[in-house]
């Protein structure tokens, strides 16, 4: 028990020892430095350490040396070595050692001189051989305090390029580095570690190498016994109970340390030994081994990996593959190494690399994962393996056959790979996992073309699992046979899988894959799809004039249709446009002069045929699920791209995009809103392809077709026909030039100063963007759009309302951007804006609300290089605080707190801002003092802490005079607004700006905000006089009406006083009356249900404290 004792307060000194090595000096007195720190301490050990010091520093002081820790450390050592001679006890040992484990740390580098390190680590190695003597050291912190000293001498200054001088001091810390005491042990082995690091001579580094040999060699036995320990399912690991096992597991800790630092020759020799190990089964090394594996491979080089590749390579695929009930871990770990062993095996032969994919796949891919991030290691594995060594090889069917056999040739290893696949796709019972079918589209595309010769099999087992799958599974499958089809390409794809008519019974055969087709196709031949896929759908179309079974002939029909919808998938990013641009046009003027079904389909294929062909490989919009620029080789992709760009240019080209253009047109103007929608995006393609001189003459065409038939209909079908031809008139303006741009915008003048209607809505629309597109012509004529759009006032039911708040919207934006010196149309515009801000139609108010903030995105677009429009627009809305009438002040201050809402930084751009609308609280006009006081809640609201302390001052200052005035809530507002700022920017910030006068009312407000007080929720005194004076129903709904709730309190007062007066009413109702009144008290409820904050407005109106939601 004494001794136990002993050992325990050995350990503690020890443990503080290490806590104070962090906190120690080398300037100071290293004695001194510990009495200060355990003067006060009555423990023994304590008492011992703080004596051996001083008695040291006597020592020390006698022989005139400096108290430096050289001087401590040479009498330390200098009395640990006379304890060889007269043995001293072992609390007398431990303190001594102690003191050295300190002081040593302390001692510069070159401190200690190379020979007498040498003595020291003698001195210490003597020490540790005396364990358990007299005058030895008893405890295993003790222990554990010489092997530091004895590691920090071998590492800083007995020199790593002597053997002789580090040889016994490293034996001694690898003998101690499986010690059975846990602490010594990591000592010993942190030490060792770092020895090994500071090698730099070869010589060095192969003795300490046989070194660590000589260990291995020594618990090779015990290391074999650990190997037949089987662990199963279920089981837990148990420590091996025999002493010589538990020391094997340690020495193999060390090898996990120092393997990546040993030389070539003896690092190869240990692995090859211990792999000798590894079996296809989880023993009490597997761990062990992976991990000395992976250490061996973070450092070694290539040439000692390529000595052991083979064995590592068929040891652990079997691992992977055989082994049952494998912990997830070591899955990971096996994958990683299989990969990284591959990898360094390529550097040096990308043949050996492609030999032994097979292996690792087959290992990968046949046997499942144990957990999800096992699967998905073992994906992402599967799929760098695929890219890094699976090339599409260049060789046709008859080399395929002659080069199957030849081992120096890669297609033997892509032959055996797919097989892996196709197997591994057979033997799957029912679905197949979803991570193989994602391996398998990657290897589709890696191989391209030629994955129709080493992966036929593999897509017809695809398709006979489809027709046993449903829901996602067929989605999974679906998405595979996609990438076969973006590899091979439909033609071949469709050799394989051909859909045909059968004339016996009118089946058709495949023709699952006809969506697929449209999805996944992408860089096919136009020419095959007017050649073969026509025809087939023309073979359908036939059979549905003979078969007489009204669904059969249905189905044809539909079949027949899907078929030649496939043309946008074959005009995305064709192979041979050049040679077909006379048969398409032709067929897609067949299409829309013929068949309605195929006009959205003519407008898509447009659409994909003009933007792909004209896209970059860089800037491909892939509508596949896969990247298709990473199958394609590069050259291929530029040269399709430029071949394409070139017929862009050529004129056959343009004289058939010019027919197209006329036809879609013809019929644009014929067909309903809903359909336009689907056409004017090809003809916008299509008018800036042709030029301005076509579609100048087109659009006057059109132009001509409707004057001609104004004066012979009455005013609603004329109003029908104008609506179409505005909006061709819409996308003919981008792009257009000077002549044309004339034409269109004297029709939009003519339809606009014509009779008003509610269709004329589309004529604003067009000029808004017409100003937007169209910002070189039109800065030419801002004063005669102004003049246009001005004077046409209309009511917010007119469906025009909104439309012209667009154009304005768009001239705004464009007069600001001009930077004209006369601002006179701009201020118009925005003061109209302002005064509907106060509308009193919520609808006026909501249109002006978007429209202010549609100005601010428009003229503070990140795309914009200079601020200045944008400052130029808040200077003009700030102006009217200058305005005459109080409502114009409010009006411009409630735009101001849009602006804010939208952008808080708004005031640190323009600082003068704040100051403008402060000033406005000298005002004795009631709504502008309500309407800076919402600005500034919004502002306080809405700003980062950090921005806001700028404006502490000038908001203290403004809105604090105001804090004495209870009537319209004026108090409880600037309380509220005091509590943000308090919250965010602290206390102390808020008392150093307030004056003197109001600190009163702001202790009042801190005391409340932390519920010091009993006083009302916003901390006045006159709200707890006024409640107790006035009727309780009543103060309830005016606090309420302070909260910015009186819209949801009046709505429940009304609802439950409607409830109250149904029931008594039920009672003396007659039967029929009951339904009528209870539909009442619905509308009535949902009349009140308008008042939700349901969009930004609405918040900003509750930030503002606004008791009508949106009414500025």
């Amino acid at each position: 028990m004494k001794r136990k004792a002993l050992e325990d307060g050995e350990q503690q000194v020890h443990e503080e020892v290490e806590e104070e090595e962090a906190r120690l000096s080398s300037s100071s007195d290293l004695c001194q430095q510990l009495m200060d720190r355990y003067k006060a301490s009555s423990a023994k050990q304590h008492r011992h350490l703080l004596a051996t010091a001083a008695a040291m520093r006597s020592v020390i002081s006698s022989e005139s040396l400096p108290l430096t820790p050289v001087s401590y450390y040479a009498s330390t050592i200098s009395a640990l070595w006379r304890t060889s001679q007269t043995p001293l006890d072992s609390d007398a040992v431990g303190a001594l050692t102690s003191l050295l484990s300190l002081a040593l740390p302390l001692v510069p580098p070159k401190g200690i001189a190379s020979e007498n390190a040498v003595e020291a680590v003698d001195i210490l190695i003597e020490l540790l051989n005396r364990q358990g003597d007299e005058g030895g050291l008893v405890s295993a912190s003790s222990v554990r305090a010489v092997l530091k000293c004895l590691g920090v001498l071998l590492v800083g200054f007995c020199g790593s390029g002597d053997w002789t001088s580090i040889r016994s001091g490293l034996q001694t810390l690898l003998n101690f580095s499986v010690d059975k005491r846990p602490k010594v042990r990591k000592c010993s082995q942190t030490f060792v570690e770092k020895i090994f690091t500071s090698f730099k001579e070869a010589s060095i580094k192969k003795e300490a190498s046989n070194m660590v040999n000589s260990l291995f060699k020594t618990y090779m036995p015990a290391v074999a016994e650990l190997s037949n320990i089987r662990f199963f399912s279920g089981s837990t690991v148990k420590a091996p109970s025999k002493p010589e096992l538990v020391e094997a597991l340690h020495m193999l800790n060390v090898l996990k340390l120092v393997v990546p630092f040993l030389s070539i020759k003896v690092g190869s020799k240990i692995l090859k030994k211990l792999l000798k190990f590894m079996c296809p089964e989880v023993t009490s090394l597997t761990r062990h081994i992976l991990i000395i594996t992976e250490a061996y491979f973070s450092s070694s080089k290539l040439e000692a990996i390529s000595l052991s590749f083979k064995k590592i390579l068929v040891k652990f695929s079997a691992y992977l593959k055989e082994a049952k009930n494998k912990p997830a871990d070591t899955e990971r770990t096996v994958l990683s190494l299989l990969k990284c062993t591959i990898d360094r095996v390529k550097n040096d032969d990308h043949r050996f690399g492609v030999a032994w994919l097979p292996v690792v796949i087959g290992s990968i891919i046949g046997n499942p994962m144990s957990d999800a991030d096992s699967a998905t290691h073992a994906l992402s594995i599967l799929k760098e393996l695929i890219n890094d060594y699976v090339d599409q090889p260049n060789t046709s069917y008859l080399e395929i056959e002659q080069l199957k056999d030849d081992e120096n040739h890669q297609v033997p290893s892509v032959l055996a790979i797919c097989r892996l696949f196709e197997d591994a796709l057979t033997r799957c019972e029912g679905y197949p996992d979803e991570n193989l079918l994602a391996v398998v589209s990657i290897l589709f595309l890696k191989l391209g073309i030629s994955s129709c010769i080493f992966m036929k099999g593999i897509l017809l087992k695809l398709v006979d699992l489809m027709t046993h799958s449903n829901g996602t599974a067929t989605s999974q499958l679906q998405h595979c046979v996609g990438a076969a089809i973006i590899a091979m390409g439909p033609e071949k794809v469709l050799t394989i899988l051909p859909i045909s008519l059968n004339n016996e019974d009118f089946s058709c055969s495949n023709t699952w894959l006809i969506p697929i087709l449209r999805k996944y196709v992408a860089g096919a031949s136009l020419g095959f799809y007017m050649k073969n896929i026509m025809s087939l759908a023309e073979s359908l179309q036939q059979a549905c004039r003979k078969v007489k079974n009204i669904v059969i002939r249905k189905d044809l029909k539909a079949q027949a249709r899907a078929l030649r919808g496939l043309l946008p998938a074959f005009c995305r990013r064709p192979v041979d446009t050049y040679q077909n641009i006379e048969p398409l046009s032709k067929l897609l003027i067949t299409f829309i002069k013929e068949d309605s079904y195929m006009h959205e389909v003519v407008a898509v294929a447009i659409q994909e045929l003009l933007t792909q062909n004209t896209m970059s490989n860089e800037d491909v919009d892939d509508t596949c699920c896969f990247d298709i620029k990473n199958f394609r080789s590069d050259h291929t992709d530029k040269d399709l791209c430029s071949q394409n760009a070139a017929s862009l240019d050529s004129s056959g080209w343009i004289t058939s995009m010019t027919g197209i253009l006329e036809a879609l047109i013809d019929l644009f103007l014929k067909s309903t809103p809903e359909k336009r929608l689907h056409l004017q995006s090809a003809i916008e393609c299509l008018v800036s392809l042709v030029g301005s001189s076509a579609t100048k003459r087109i659009f006057l065409s059109s132009l001509e077709k409707f004057q001609s038939t104004n004066d012979l209909v009455d005013q609603e079908e004329k109003i029908m026909q104008r609506c179409p031809l505005l909006d061709l008139a819409s996308s003919f303006s981008i792009g257009a030039d000077d002549a044309l741009l004339d034409i269109i915008y004297d029709f939009i003048k003519r339809t606009l100063q014509g009779n008003g209607d509610t269709k004329d809505s589309t004529a604003f629309s067009v000029l808004s963007k017409m100003l937007k597109d169209n910002v070189k012509y039109f800065s030419m004529r801002l004063n005669e759009v102004m003049d246009l759009l001005y004077p046409l006032k209309s009511n917010v039911e007119n469906g025009f309302f909104k439309a012209r708040f667009e154009a304005l919207h768009s001239l705004l934006v464009l007069l600001v951007k001009e930077n004209l010196e006369d601002n006179d149309k701009a201020l118009l515009i925005l003061n109209e804006i302002i005064l509907n801000l106060k509308d009193s139609n919520e609808e006026t108010r909501k249109v002006a609300y978007d429209t202010l903030l549609a100005i601010s995105s428009s003229l503070c677009d990140p795309s914009c290089c200079s601020l200045e429009p944008y400052k130029k627009f808040i200077n003009m809305v700030a102006g009217y605080l200058c305005g005459s009438s109080p409502q114009t002040k409010s009006g411009a201050i409630s735009a101001l707190s849009v602006l804010v809402y939208k952008d808080p930084h708004m005031c640190t751009v323009l600082p003068d801002v704040l100051p403008s609308v402060l000033s406005l609280l000298a005002s004795k006009a009631l709504e502008v003092i309500k309407a800076v006081l919402g600005f500034v809640k919004v502002l306080v609201s809405c700003l980062q802490a950090k921005d806001l302390q700028t404006f502490l001052s000038d908001i203290a200052n403004g809105i604090l005079p105001w804090s004495s005035v209870s009537r319209n809530h004026f108090r409880t507002k600037i309380t509220i607004i005091m509590e943000i700022m308090i919250r965010k920017c602290g206390s102390v910030a808020i008392e150093s700006v307030i004056p003197k006068k109001y600190e009163g009312f702001i202790k009042t407000v801190m005391e409340n905000r932390h519920g010091k007080t009993n006083s009302g929720e916003f901390g006045s005194t006159d709200n707890v006089k006024e409640a107790s004076t006035e009727n309780p129903r009543r103060w309830r709904k005016r606090k309420a009406s302070e909260l910015g709730l009186i819209d949801e309190s009046n709505k429940r007062n009304k609802v439950n006083r409607s409830n109250r007066l149904s029931n008594e009413r039920t009672r003396t109702k007659k039967p029929h009356e009951k339904g009528n009144r209870s539909q009442q008290v619905r509308q009535h409820k949902s009349r009140g249900s308008e008042h939700n904050p349901k969009d930004a407005r609405r918040k900003l109106a509750l930030l503002q404290g606004s008791k009508r939601p949106g009414h500025w």
